[in-house]
């Protein structure tokens, strides 16, 4: 597995292996399921109720197709059921992030005056709280820039302001903070802690003389907290830099970043560098025109990883809904069944059914293995940007139980001229036979559809 030049210094040991696990707090796991019912049009605002059936499960057993591609079944499990995962369009709302649950939403926190400290006399919760809700990112944000500036963190919390980050040219990471000796053992910082376990970049909206952003995990910090040194951070959410168009260059690797639209039209933006997060669509950073940047680097070994999928048992075979992988010019990137004979990274998330492809974004799969007590089945895929560095894998969990019917979702825009804009990957929801849901409001169904739309 390849890594950037400027980890090459670091200690890695011999299990080198891919950290799909979520960084901090527990998050719930969400049980979806599969088969395939009509189109949502996201221009329906009625409330939509679907149930489980069993037709659904009946269209399961339908003869597998010819297929290309084909890759067989592998009895590697290793994506486990004991630990929140890091799901691609899955995510907490900022009012349950870690910290004071202070976060009101985005108007009351924009409403908060710019030079603002301390507590407020409306919420008796102080200002900083619901401005920037996540408190790994104020943690962070204290330890890398205003340290001189407050002589503690309680300090700091209390006298911060948003006129304050304008100071703030750089959000970069330092290696050697990450680590520590404590009785001549090595372990992580709360630095490095408070770098993984942030989960949005709200409230550095403010810093608006950004220049540039920089943030890498220390390897040997990741092995020695999580047995793991690819260990990605949580951070998803870098919408805070949409505004910011002194942008020069960002680099965030080994992080949880599936959405790049904040990172479009930044005229002295030179290099971008987000390998090993979780992006599926490239095409907003087509709007950055500067000569200096090279847009065919820095996009290498995405992983997406969509909600598990519960079938009943019995199923014999499971069309995987088609993927949307988007690349700079919005093309619809072909994907196939991964290899892991052939393919070093992602090695250890190999596919356990057979699989292969109806068209150039569907598979079909068959003689799906069960899933263990503590371990999901998967149906891995993967992409490759011909035009670009841009490659990455798609993981799709499974298990299989008695008694369970599915529903496939899709989010699709229902245009004019009454053809069909596809708007995120389908969404399999599952459950016992009679069972109801409610697309609009389901987390599984309601979080990935909003972030989209």
């Amino acid at each position: 597995m390849k890594a950037e030049n400027n980890r090459s210094r670091q200690t890695r040991p011999s299990n080198f292996k891919r950290g799909f696990m979520y960084a901090t707090v527990a998050l719930s796991m969400l049980m979806t399921g599969t088969i395939a019912v009509s189109p949502v049009s996201a221009a329906d605002q009625q409330s939509a109720q679907t149930a489980a059936s069993t037709a659904a499960n009946q269209a399961s057993q339908l003869a597998v197709p010819n297929l290309t591609n084909e890759v067989k079944a592998t009895n590697k499990f290793n994506i486990t059921k004991e630990r929140p995962l890091q799901y691609t369009y899955i995510h907490k709302p900022f009012e349950d992030l870690q910290g004071a649950k202070a976060w009101k939403g985005a108007e009351y926190a924009a409403n908060i005056p710019m030079d603002a400290k301390g507590l407020d006399p409306t919420t008796k919760k102080n200002y900083i709280d619901e401005w920037m809700p996540d408190y790994g990112t104020q943690i962070f944000v204290y330890l890398t820039n205003y340290t001189k500036d407050y002589k503690d963190l309680t300090t700091f919390r209390d006298n911060f302001t948003k006129n304050d980050l304008a100071k703030m040219t750089t959000l970069k990471s330092d290696s050697d903070a990450q680590l520590t000796t404590v009785g001549g053992k090595q372990q992580a910082t709360v630095y490095y802690q408070a770098m993984m376990s942030m989960s949005t970049l709200e409230g550095l909206q403010y810093a608006t003389n950004l220049q540039s952003v920089y943030l890498h995990p220390n390897m040997t910090a990741s092995y020695i907290t999580y047995g793991e040194v690819t260990q990605n951070g949580n951070l998803w959410d870098i919408s805070a830099l949409t505004k910011l168009n002194k942008l020069t260059d960002i680099s965030v690797n080994y992080f949880s970043i599936s959405d790049v639209a904040a990172l479009a039209n930044k005229p002295d933006l030179v290099k971008i560098d987000l390998a090993y997060n979780q992006i599926s669509d490239l095409s907003p950073l087509a709007t950055n025109q500067n000569p200096a940047l090279d847009l065919t680097k820095g996009f290498s070994n995405q992983h997406i990883l969509l909600s598990p999928v519960t079938f009943r048992t019995g199923t014999s075979s499971y069309t995987t809904p088609s993927f949307i992988i988007k690349n700079l010019a919005a093309n619809n990137l072909p994907i196939q069944v991964y290899n892991a004979n052939k393919e070093d990274y992602a090695r250890l998330y190999p596919s356990t059914s057979d699989g292969g492809n109806v068209d150039s974004t569907t598979i079909t799969w068959s003689n799906m293995l069960p899933d263990r007590p503590n371990m999901y089945g998967a149906f891995s895929t993967l992409w490759k940007d011909p035009s670009s560095d841009y490659n990455g894998w798609i993981m799709v969990p499974y298990q299989i139980k008695d008694g369970i019917g599915n529903v496939n979702v899709n989010f699709q825009l229902l245009r004019n001229d009454k053809s069909q804009l596809t708007l995120a990957p389908s969404s399999v929801l599952s459950g016992t036979v009679g069972t109801s849901f409610n697309i609009q409001t389901d987390n599984t169904t309601d979080v990935k559809g909003t972030r989209k739309m």
